[in-house]
């Protein structure tokens, strides 16, 4: 006699769901996992032109966004948040992507 096979579930998708939970997500699986998008990590570093030349004046992480347009919008509120300004143009002059 062989030997059975492994069972196999009547709901294909309870394995994908099973892999896809994180210990943190309740049992929850996130939108983006489910549909096959992944959210990307960005760092943006921050600028000031003293005489033309750039000098960094700090960068801002954003774990998870849904594209680089958003990580940027993300990252100035936080810089201006963390700077404890309106507008994070008063610290800096150039807001710019770099490889995370």
């Amino acid at each position: 006699m062989d030997s059975p096979a492994a069972p196999v579930s009547a709901y294909p998708w309870a394995q994908a769901t099973r892999e896809s939970r994180s210990p943190h997500s309740n049992g929850k699986i996130a939108t983006q996992e489910r549909q096959g998008q992944r959210m990307s990590h960005y760092r943006i570093d921050f600028a000031k032109q003293i005489l033309g030349v750039p000098f960094k004046v700090g960068s801002v992480e954003i774990a998870r966004a849904r594209d680089p347009e958003r990580a940027l919008r993300a990252a100035e509120l936080r810089f201006a948040r963390l700077h404890g300004v309106l507008d994070w143009r008063e610290r800096a002059d150039t807001a710019a992507l770099a490889a995370a």
